[in-house]
């Protein structure tokens, strides 16, 4: 664990530290092993918010060993529940998310399992595009805290691009806005990447409309002015997905 900190460039002390917690889960305590595979998952959480995607792969697969360990797995945290879902969609894992999210929604605290269910069923639905089942199961979640009412927001304006329903997408983008200016709650880090998402999404659809009378030459250019600002701006909502939309055009 140390010299994966103090040495975090070379891969080699992090998959001795992976293969090592797992040869020797019997000799820690349950609070060690948790405390292990925090750690593992952070570390794979800083790779891929530093762009490094591949780490995806390796944080699914300690989410599933996990999983597999009884204790570990006997309750999870809704965090932790949504985060797994949000892994596996990623990677295209429809099949295991779709299970995941029935078989393992009793382990879910009974206060907030309705809502933790609905939500992840919904983000699954979204993934495969099944957008009128997405969204009649986004009409069950309950704003219970601002994770929802931004989540369920951000789903409802990818739905709606992808979709083509513009005049709901304006609309939505328009009380988005407000409740982003209005809400006290949020955190200047929240305020920014929905901000900075709404407004990329304004921008790709504005290219999306001008690109049927420019030339290739022409949309070409302007994507590629969208895509460095894109990467030029640290924090925005689902950045990889805007990437995808402008790719698209």
């Amino acid at each position: 664990m140390y010299k994966t900190l103090t040495e975090e460039s070379n891969q080699t002390y992090f998959d001795l530290l992976v293969d090592g917690v797992e040869k020797n889960l019997s000799v820690f305590s349950t609070d060690e092993i948790k405390d292990l595979y925090l750690y593992v998952q952070n570390y794979c959480i800083r790779k891929i918010q530093n762009d490094q995607p591949e780490f995806l792969t390796q944080l699914f697969l300690i989410y599933k060993r996990k999983l597999a360990h009884p204790i570990l797995s006997k309750k999870l945290r809704e965090t932790e529940y949504r985060n797994i879902v949000s892994v596996g969609l990623r990677l295209k894992e429809y099949e295991w998310v779709h299970d995941f999210i029935y078989e393992f929604k009793k382990r879910i605290p009974p206060a907030i399992r309705k809502n933790t269910f609905n939500y992840n069923l919904a983000n699954y639905y979204y993934s495969i595009k099944d957008y009128s089942q997405a969204l009649m199961l986004l009409q069950e979640v309950a704003f219970t805290d601002i994770f929802y009412r931004l989540g369920s927001r951000c789903l409802l304006l990818k739905i709606y691009y992808e979709s083509d329903e513009m005049e709901a997408l304006d609309s939505l983008i328009k009380s988005f806005k407000i409740y982003l200016i209005r809400n006290h709650y949020l955190s200047s880090y929240q305020q920014t990447i929905y901000t900075n998402l709404i407004r990329f999404v304004h921008s790709i659809v504005r290219l999306k409309k001008q690109a049927l009378q420019y030339d290739v030459e022409k949309k070409e250019a302007t994507k590629q002015v969208l895509l460095e600002r894109l990467h030029n701006t640290k924090d925005v909502a689902s950045l990889e997905w805007l990437k995808e939309c402008l790719m698209k055009i």
